[in-house]
């Protein structure tokens, strides 16, 4: 009986030994897999920041919370995984102050996480749908012309990012698609162009302030009609979900 322990201890020894090959590869896997995630955060965290300003709530310090919490919520499992590796492979130890430290930095890194996006979701709660634009025009033609305008240009030696016709910033605005348009029966002889607005909020005054800031081009002539397949968020103003839906109304025989 009193053999069976040295035993099992030495059946341990040599399973570990004969899987301490794969072992060494999977940690490898997960730490470059880890290490990209790490390095993609930071590298996007600063490519995207321009757009970062949007989103975020009109608290300066939150952007930095939310980066650094994530920073360290990936970067303390690659140090401990890397230590892991080193343990296996050089028998060194990790010292139990420094463990402690980190993990205690870890914890924080989800409470800093948690926070960040409960402040967040706070920012989303009402909704509000407002009245944009309405402009109307008595045709001069049989036919009108119905089209979409084209996406803007940016200065020259200014930053710009697109994404598949959906997003894009440019000069210091937000541009963002898609904008949903109808087209319906006048109930007249006149074209009219009603344009509404969504956008969501802390409370119902900021969700109809988020809606009323939407910029959104319109071209109205008596034989033309130029909607905008986007609309924009000028700097300074906050992306809160803002929707954007234009309905034409024509009169019939057009």
């Amino acid at each position: 009986m009193y053999a069976f322990g040295p035993a099992l201890r030495r059946a341990i020894q040599l399973l570990f030994r004969a899987l301490r090959g794969l072992f060494i590869v999977v940690g490898m896997i997960l730490v470059v897999a880890l290490s990209v995630a790490w390095a993609g955060t930071l590298i996007g965290a600063f490519a995207l920041m321009p757009i970062v300003s949007f989103l975020a709530p009109l608290v300066s310090w939150l952007p930095v919370l939310t980066f650094v919490s994530l920073l360290v919520f990936i970067g303390v499992p690659l140090f401990f995984l890397v230590m892991w590796l080193m343990r296996i492979m050089f028998d060194t130890r990790i010292h139990g102050g420094l463990a402690a430290a980190l993990t205690l930095a870890w914890i924080f890194s989800i409470t800093g996480l948690i926070s960040s996006g409960w402040l967040m979701a706070r920012e989303f709660e009402d909704e509000e749908r407002v009245l944009l634009k309405e402009a109307s025009v008595t045709p001069a033609a049989d036919t009108i012309d119905i089209g979409l305008q084209p996406w803007p240009r940016a200065s020259d030696g200014l930053l710009r990012i697109h994404v598949d016709d959906a997003l894009s910033y440019r000069d210091g605005d937000l541009y963002l698609a898609p904008v949903a348009v109808s087209i319906m029966p006048a109930a007249d002889d006149t074209l009219r162009v009603v344009v509404e607005a969504e956008a969501r909020g802390s409370d119902d005054a900021t969700a109809r302030t988020n809606a009323l800031h939407i910029d959104y081009p319109l071209q109205l002539r008596p034989d033309e009609v130029r909607l905008s397949p986007w609309f924009r968020l000028e700097k300074g103003e906050q992306w809160r979900a803002q929707q954007v839906r234009a309905i034409v109304y024509v009169p019939s025989g057009k």
